[in-house]
């Protein structure tokens, strides 16, 4: 099934029991006891029939109960289906409070002309199901809200009056008044949780968009009464590992001593290894048995009707009415974990899985992405929403670029790229990003390289180096770009730049070239290797590393590099398919560094940037922005007017690929040898994408950055 788009089609069915075997896993185990399994059919017996659900497990041993969330959408026209569900339940308990309170809230999100319609564009009904649950009673509801907070703040007001019997006290008004107040940058009140059928007489609020230094600040803010350097350290931990972050806080006439923080991590555990890293470290914790994580990563599955499990009618006609391309499935997905602390002593973990219906199209006609809740999908940052653009052409790409870069900057001030089997990259593509926007010179761009650095620092291991990402061992590529944006902020002189030199250095070989990695042990087992695999190609020594690391090498890896110039003027990356990135690197390191004979090497380096760029203008397939990009720096790094021609040309070009957002189209193209051979190109290597173009992007940034000084020099 390569894609996916949502189904938003209201099925006649009875109710939603009669999808919810479908929906969840089909055996009990450690994470769904059967006990667990019968109250979440009693509970979906009583709500409406929408087959897009999410259920809340707890992970901790002995910890049972499975709650269960119904997620309505205004796009779908769920609405009007959650309204006549909402009246029913009041009319059975008429004397119900919360029952009317919720009929009070449905309608009004049915009506199109009102203000909650028009500003909540999704809805959770979470039902709690400990054991001996009331699955007749009011369902916790929680609502979407706009970006714009004065709306969001407006909307709150009116959906606490609907709910309410009686309205919020000017205290509890206060409360949560604060909480928007203390929302500073991008962060914003996303969502409003209202927990009808529990006793404590609070709301929650989710904030997305904070950064872990905005923490402490912003609880201070709101009169948080709990340990804000501790909820700080917290949020931190989970920022550093997580794609995203949501604060979760409970405010009733004041904000309550409990937080929650919400982790979302991009792509499913078969394909990101991040997933059980993390709940390795929660089983480390003592917050969740090995077994319930085995039995969440268990999870992600998408199956169609058989014998052995037969769709209701109403699915399979809907199914036979779609185009004859177009399949439908039952999917389950996994989507956060979540970490609770009470009174700064109480810890628990929770996990987030969603299920629903799909469609799907086999051969991939369709860019939709699976099925998920909304909840987990990011939002662009809001200081960024105004972002002026220059009139200029070079400047308005490089703005717009810069804009999308800092939009997906992860909170943590990494970023995220190249999606191999042993996981996604944030150290090394991050000092790489963070590297291309310094030189921009611009002051949010600064910013942001800034606390990418802040992050790395931290991050630093003990032997002084980075890796691919921290669950990888140290290597000498990634730390070299660690300590490229370290002096392109002005940092060679700190302790950190010291220690990352001598780390690399310790990879020299006696003639100068540099190897990736020194230890077999550590990179076969982040590989799963057996111990008797060779790895003696990626413990070899690699051009496209050495040129990489040359500002911080010694006189005699240059020299190295001069020897190993192919025929063609170009230099060969082991890691990359195509040379120019290589070449721009080793082009540079001879710059710095000259020698006699060398004004011959670059002109061969220089004519293969001129091939590759002609190529590109002529054919488009010819070669990815990313290569274009780094064809130029090496011609703009030579600065002869004779390439002026080309040079134009060739930004042109990189400018008309430029996407209407600001971003290129993935097209670094990372290699990955077997690791058993000292050459690339021999047969069984594969090659990866930087998928979320945060790596072509940026390479662009920095293209264009170069052209503009030496055009304003």
């Amino acid at each position: 099934m390569s894609a996916f788009a949502p189904v938003g089609n209201n099925l006649a069915a009875s109710s939603l029991a009669d999808y919810i075997d479908l929906l969840l896993p089909s055996d009990p185990d450690a994470l769904i006891t059967a006990a667990a399994h019968v109250r979440l059919r009693a509970q979906a017996a009583m709500l409406p029939p929408i087959p897009r659900i999410a259920v809340e497990c707890r992970l901790a041993e002995g910890a049972d109960q499975v709650d269960l969330q119904l997620c309505v959408r205004r796009e779908h026209g769920d609405y009007d289906v959650v309204a006549a569900y909402a009246a029913g339940l009041a009319a059975r308990r008429p004397d119900d409070a919360a029952t009317a309170g919720l009929a009070r809230l449905a309608a009004r999100l049915a009506d199109p002309c009102s203000e909650l319609n028009g500003g909540v564009a999704e809805v959770f009904l979470e039902c709690d199901l400990p054991d001996g649950a009331d699955v007749g009673s009011a369902p916790a509801v929680f609502l979407s809200l706009p970006d714009d907070q004065q709306a969001a703040r407006s909307l709150v007001g009116e959906a606490l009056r609907l709910l309410r019997a009686a309205p919020p006290s000017q205290a509890h008004v206060a409360a949560i008044a604060a909480c928007f107040a203390a929302c500073e940058g991008d962060a914003e009140i996303s969502h409003l949780g209202v927990m009808l059928s529990r006793p404590i007489d609070a709301v929650r609020l989710n904030v997305k968009g904070l950064r872990p230094s905005q923490i402490e600040r912003f609880l201070a803010a709101c009169h948080w009464p709990g340990d804000r350097a501790r909820a700080a350290a917290l949020f931190d931990a989970a920022a550093d590992r997580a794609d995203r972050v949501t604060l979760a806080l409970d405010v009733g006439e004041a904000p309550l001593p409990r937080i929650g923080v919400e982790c979302f991590t991009d792509m499913q555990p078969q394909s990101n290894p991040a997933w059980r890293a993390r709940l390795d470290e929660l089983c480390a914790a003592g917050l969740c048995t090995p077994a319930k994580a085995d039995a969440y990563l268990a999870v992600p599955a998408a199956h169609g009707p058989d014998r052995r499990r037969p769709w209701p009618a109403d699915l399979i006609i809907d199914s036979l009415l779609r185009p004859d391309d177009e399949l439908t499935a039952l999917a389950r997905r996994v989507v956060h974990f979540k970490i609770t602390e009470t009174a700064g002593a109480h810890r628990e973990a929770k996990a987030y899985f969603g299920a629903g219906m799909i469609a799907f199209t086999p051969g991939g006609r369709s860019a939709t992405k699976a099925w998920r809740p909304e909840l987990a999908a990011p939002r662009p940052r809001r200081t960024l929403k105004a972002w002026p653009l220059p009139e200029a052409p070079l400047d308005r790409s490089l703005a717009l670029a810069t804009r999308w870069l800092l939009n997906a900057q992860q909170q943590s001030g990494l970023w995220r790229d190249f999606h191999v089997p042993t996981g996604v990259s944030d150290e090394w593509v991050s000092g790489f990003v963070g590297t291309q926007l310094a030189i921009t010179g611009d002051p949010r761009a600064l910013s942001a390289a800034e606390a990418c650095l802040a992050r790395l620092r931290r991050r630093q291991r003990t032997e002084g180096g980075w890796g691919y990402n921290t669950e990888h061992p140290c290597d000498a590529d990634s730390s070299a770009w660690a300590l490229r944006l370290a002096s392109a902020l002005g940092d060679s002189g700190s302790p950190l730049f010291r220690r990352g030199r001598a780390f690399i250095r310790s990879h020299l070989r006696q003639d100068g070239a540099l190897v990736s990695f020194l230890e077999r042990d550590s990179l076969g087992a982040v590989a799963r290797l057996p111990q008797t695999a060779s790895l003696a190609g990626w413990l070899h020594a690699h051009d496209c590393v050495t040129a990489g690391a040359a500002p911080f090498l010694v006189e005699h890896s240059t020299h190295y590099l001069r020897g190993r110039q192919q025929a063609d003027g170009a230099w060969a990356g082991y890691w990359w398919e195509h040379p120019a990135y290589p070449t721009w690197l080793a082009a540079g390191a001879l710059r710095a560094k000259p020698a006699a004979g060398d004004a011959a090497r670059l002109a061969g380096a220089e004519a293969c940037a001129q091939r590759w760029i002609g190529e590109a203008v002529a054919d488009p397939a010819a070669a990815t922005g990313f290569d274009v990009s780094c064809a130029l720096r090496i011609l703009i790094g030579g600065g002869h007017r004779a390439h002026r021609d080309c040079v134009e040309a060739g930004v042109k070009w990189l400018v008309e690929q430029q996407a209407p957002d600001g971003g290129w189209p993935p097209g670094a193209r990372l290699r990955l040898p077997a690791w058993r051979h000292l050459e690339p190109d021999v047969g069984g290597e594969m090659v990866r994408l930087d998928r979320r173009g945060a790596f072509s992007t940026a390479a662009a940034v920095g293209a264009l950055a170069e052209h503009r000084a030496a055009r304003e020099a």
